[in-house]
């Protein structure tokens, strides 16, 4: 049976550390990650591309809607994100939808963060943030894979409701409810990477959450073949 490339999705930390105003849905999340993966390490400079529609099968309900992907290349093209450095920065110079393809070029201004990447990044299998539903779960997880060969991190609960965009009203129980409890339960069922975590305190207050991460690099395919060896 012919097997599906997986690919590689290479991202500097920048851009996983980076924050938007306004939240990703995890389609967004998902385009982007599915964009970069198809620039390889052979890249030198920054080329306007295209994928076809019928390529991106994680919104396979939506191929032949020009307008939804439209709509969203125009938030991602339109919409401010800002990197940790205090760069400010969008994603897309140029798109153009037709014929079955969508032609674009990414912000000249992230050649640094995309393009013949220094130790200053990680990379994982596309598939498995495809298989993520929540967006928490799909931010959670390229978090927690920039340290997988540590085994652990701790993040301050301010950085994680800004890069996440938690909701202002979201107290911790709430953060632990609907935001990690939600990943890990995903992340464990569906990718190559698990956690626990603990929140740690300074006097009264909680202000930092532990992770202890599990997990070896491996695509969707190959977590399935192991699932079934054991």
């Amino acid at each position: 049976m012919f097997e599906k490339k997986d690919y590689i999705v290479r991202k500097h930390n920048h851009l996983v550390n980076s924050s938007r105003e306004k939240a990703y849905s995890s389609l967004e999340l998902k385009l982007i990650a599915k964009v970069i993966s198809l620039v390889t390490p052979d890249y030198k400079n920054l080329l306007t591309e295209r994928i076809y529609l019928r390529d991106l099968e994680f919104i396979s309900n939506e191929t032949k809607n020009h307008n939804y992907y439209k709509k969203i290349f125009e938030i991602l093209s339109d919409t401010n994100f800002y990197l940790p450095c205090g760069g400010k920065v969008k994603w897309f110079s140029y798109f153009n939808i037709h014929d079955g393809f969508i032609e674009y070029a990414f912000n000249e201004s992230l050649k640094d963060y995309i393009v013949q990447l220094n130790s200053n990044n990680r990379q994982y299998y596309l598939s498995n943030i495809l298989a993520l539903n929540s967006r928490y779960s799909i931010h959670i997880y390229e978090l927690l894979n920039q340290m997988r060969d540590k085994k652990g991190r701790e993040i301050f609960i301010r950085d994680l409701i800004k890069v996440l965009n938690i909701p202002d009203s979201y107290n911790i129980t709430n953060i632990a409810k609907k935001v990690l409890d939600t990943a890990k339960e995903e992340l464990e069922e569906k990718t190559d990477l698990s956690f626990d975590y603990s929140f740690v305190k300074q006097g009264r207050k909680t202000t930092k959450v532990k992770f202890a991460i599990k997990g070896s690099l491996h695509s969707r395919s190959q977590i399935k073949e192991r699932k079934i060896l054991l």
